[in-house]
This record gives structure tokens, sequence and C-alpha cells, in this order.
């Protein structure tokens, strides 16, 4: 196990071997291949093989059980290629729910946690009765929100067939699929056919939608440019493309003095006021930090 490489079986390097061990060796194996967040990704996976979620707690003095150690082998060997962790063990927390993740489907991020929190500290969402999410990738957003909200409904929407299906597995595991319609659909002016209403039915939206401009792809890290769907990401050449078509529709769909939730790009809250300025239809409320205290998210109000 000490050279760990490509095509090197971790079982005929050795017949045991403790918890401790493993996990110091495959760090400086990570560490010496270039792999981020080295310590973390030999901890997760080792508690992974012995059905854990993290090794917190546990003796790491006792031996890993010899026939899991191959299996450690071909999870490292995925993580040297850069396979994203939460991928690797197929599931991952996002506030109080663990969430089935597989790829590529698009893995939510901890400031997205904080969108939610944003949002359920508004009090027209908390007196909503139905929304709707654009781009629900693993269904982190629109759970959350079913779960904390027991009574409401939720519309949800993403182009990938594969998010959708994620997203209703998600919802079913937490019992709140019998509140959530998927659309897989392309967000649109075409969405307001797709979605077969004429009436501004919903009480808020909620998004965290592609948002990297298109220049900044190819500066993305290999976890993320290798395995993640790169339409849930580029947002086109300012960022920006699928947040005009958000605010395009959206007053078509969400009633009198709703709310608009977005998670962008620290750049766009100026872009946004910039473009909102003189609109008789969207009010632009106010910018909200994430937990770095940078302008993350944008607060807006339907006006009319």
């Amino acid at each position: 196990m000490r050279t760990l490489q490509t095509g090197m079986s971790l079982v005929k390097t050795v017949r045991t071997q403790t918890i401790r061990k493993c996990c110091d060796l495959l760090t400086e194996k990570f560490i010496s291949q270039g792999i981020s967040e080295p310590k973390q990704s030999a901890e997760y996976i080792i508690a992974y093989i012995l059905g854990r979620k993290t090794l917190s707690g546990v003796n790491r003095s006792e031996l890993v059980p010899k026939e899991r150690l191959s299996w450690v082998d071909r999870l490292a060997q995925k993580r040297l290629r850069h396979m994203p962790l939460q991928y690797i063990v197929k599931e991952w927390d996002f506030r109080d729910l663990t969430l089935q993740l597989l790829p590529p489907v698009f893995i939510p991020r901890p400031e997205t946690e904080n969108l939610v929190s944003l949002a359920l500290c508004d009090s027209r969402v908390l007196a909503s009765r139905q929304f709707i999410e654009v781009g629900c990738g693993s269904g982190a957003i629109c759970i959350s929100l079913l779960r904390s909200l027991p009574s409401v409904r939720c519309t949800a929407v993403d182009c990938s067939e594969a998010a959708c299906h994620l997203t209703y597995q998600n919802a079913q595991r937490y019992g709140v699929s019998d509140r959530l319609l998927i659309l897989n659909e392309t967000w649109n002016s075409d969405i307001l056919s797709k979605l077969k209403t004429s009436e501004r039915n919903y009480d808020f939206l909620i998004s965290n939608p592609p948002y990297v401009p298109a220049d900044d792809i190819e500066k993305l890290p290999p976890e993320i440019s290798k395995y993640e769907d790169l339409c849930a990401l580029c947002g086109g050449n300012d960022g920006l493309d699928v947040a005009r078509e958000i605010l395009a529709v959206t007053p078509q769909l969400v009633k009198k003095n709703g709310s608009i939730w977005l998670e962008v790009d620290l750049s766009h809250p100026r872009a946004i006021q910039h473009m909102l300025n003189g609109s008789d239809q969207i009010k632009y409320v106010q910018s909200h930090s994430d937990f770095t205290d940078r302008p993350r998210f944008c607060q807006l109000q339907i006006l009319q």
C-alpha cells in the first residue's frame, strides 16, 4: 500500500493494516499526487468502507477488515483520478439531509445551505403555499424547504434528466415526493406552456442557477470539470444567461409581492441591481453574504 500506484492492489501489498495507518498512507499518497483535501479524502474513504459517515469516535488502532482492503484501493484510485469525494461515497450531507449523489449531477455546495437558511427567514416564504425552483440538481434546496414547510408544494425544473431522476429519488427518501412536481425542461420563455398555467400560482421562486462565466470554466479544478455536468455550471459569457431568463419569466409566474431568491457569482449582485434599475416588475431588495462574508445571494420582490 505504500506506493499505491494505479494498477497496484492494496491486498497484494499488505495483509492487515490499522485504520490509522491506512489513513496516513492514503493521505501521503493524495498529497504527493496533488489531490485536494487529502486528509479529509482519506478519512471519508476509510469511514465509508467501514460503514460509517466519519471516523469520529472510532478506535484508529483497530484493523481494517482484510476483505475490505481491496475496496479501499479501488476507491483511492478513483480519488487519484480526481473523482469528487461525494461521488465516491455516493452521498453527502446538506443541512439536515443526507442526499444520494451520482455523477454528473451537480454537487450541492455549503454556500447553498446559506441560501435555504436565508429564504426560511423571509416572511413571504414562511407564509407560502407553493414555490418553484429552477435547477433542482440533487434536490437539496427543494427537499430542504419542503421538509421545513410541511404544508407547501413545489415545482422543480431542471434540463438534466439525471438531475430530475436523482431529485425524485431523494424526495422519496425523505417522504416529500407527493408534494413535489419535477419537470425535465429548459428554463426559457417556453416554460410557461410547459407549466400549463396562465395564472401566477407561485408565492416565491428560488434558484442556484448556472452562473460561472464561460471563460472561467476551463479554470475549474479537475474534480469539477471532469465529472460534474458543465451545463449546471456555465452561465454564458458573463454567467448571467439563466438569471436573465429567470428574471424575464418570473413576473408571469410569481404572485405580486412574492420573493425571488438567487445564488450567484460574487460579481453578479451589482450587475443584477443594474439590470433591474427602472423595472416596474421586480425590485432588488438586498444582497446577502455567504459564510465567507462575500456577496453571494440576491433577494428580489415582484412588484405587480
